[in-house]
């Protein structure tokens, strides 16, 4: 990262995302202690939010229930509309036999 000038402004608001998400998706899960909330950059104005859960906690974020994403995700934009950035959020399963992710509410093994 090469972005010295607004990096540390950047940063910080990238772990204040990361800790308000890991705030309102511990309490909704079953296994609070699998969650866990990474900011990834791709270039200076993109951070994609990967919120880690545990397998059995994914139909909180797919299918019929995928509201519960999709309401993280208006409040995750809106964050980034105001930082003049693009957020996104990224749902995946931290089991250690693969992942599976819930990006737009569909359900897909990873790397696919």
């Amino acid at each position: 990262m090469t972005n010295t000038g607004s990096f540390d402004a950047q940063t910080e608001a990238d772990l204040a995302m990361s800790r308000m998400l890991k705030q309102i998706v511990v309490p909704i899960v079953d296994d609070p202690d699998a969650v866990v909330v990474q900011a990834v950059r791709s270039g200076d104005d993109e951070v994609t939010f990967v919120v880690q859960i545990a397998p059995e906690d994914i139909t909180w974020f797919s299918g019929g229930m995928a509201r519960t994403a999709e309401s993280l995700r208006v409040i995750v934009k809106a964050a980034g509309l105001k930082a003049k950035r693009r957020f996104l959020l990224v749902f995946e399963t931290n089991d250690l036999q693969g992942h599976d992710s819930c990006e737009g509410g569909e359900l897909s093994p990873s790397g696919q």
